[in-house]
């Protein structure tokens, strides 16, 4: 038999990939911000002063696939879902986002290159030079500017544009791969004579046996 979710309590919304079916999910989350304290069916007479939080993983707007356009991403349906509410309400919609180029994420990557640089070098700080390397100048390339970071673009995903991006240059260059840009890294931090091998067998994941690529 169906499940009765009139008699399910949500505490929470929480969107952890790109929506299949906009109308649908939409029209559901809709109704629970809505509703009295996210029970489906029922209509709160203050939604502002109950609403139950949401929370989104990452904020991008596009996304690279095998279509040689990007398509739409989580972003997109956050941007969707803020307009409905505003539209119904006349409130903005109060929500969490993780992901680039969220502060959050930004604090939590510091945090697990501290513990690396204990766990390897017994300092607990962090690097003095630190590479982003992303192919979304919106996400990616903006998040680790405001950061202070190196950042570096990739022609691999959203931007295959010539140059640099206008509007969110990175500031350590522009890459064809994210192996150039690793490279391009190693040299400024470790002179020019630095060489770099690669082969498939340095691959944890598919490769059988563990090998360093430094000379």
């Amino acid at each position: 038999a169906p499940r009765d979710f009139s008699k399910v309590k949500f505490d929470a919304i929480l969107v952890f990939s790109d929506s299949r079916d906009y109308a649908t999910d939409l029209q559901i989350m809709i109704d629970l911000l809505l509703s009295e304290d996210g029970v489906l069916g029922t209509k709160a007479k203050d939604p502002l002063k109950n609403r139950i939080p949401v929370y989104f993983s990452q904020g991008d707007v596009l996304c690279p696939t095998e279509y040689p356009i990007p398509r739409m991403s989580q972003g997109t349906f956050r941007i969707a879902l803020e307009a409905i509410y505003k539209s119904i309400t006349g409130h903005e919609l109060e929500r969490v986002v993780y992901g680039k180029p969220e502060l959050a994420t930004y604090k939590y990557a510091d945090e697990v290159m501290s513990s690396w640089m204990e766990t390897i070098h017994n300092e607990e700080r962090l690097p003095k030079n630190i590479y982003m390397i992303g192919d979304n100048p919106q996400s990616d390339i903006v998040g680790g500017n405001m950061y202070g970071w190196n950042t570096c673009l990739v022609r691999t995903g959203v931007f295959q544009g010539e140059g640099n991006d206008k509007e969110n240059p990175a500031n350590f260059g522009v890459f064809k791969n994210v192996l150039e840009a690793v490279q391009a890294a190693l040299r400024k931090e470790l002179g020019e004579d630095f060489k770099l091998n690669w082969s498939d067998s340095m691959n944890p994941v598919t490769g059988n046996q563990s090998v360093s690529a430094v000379e």
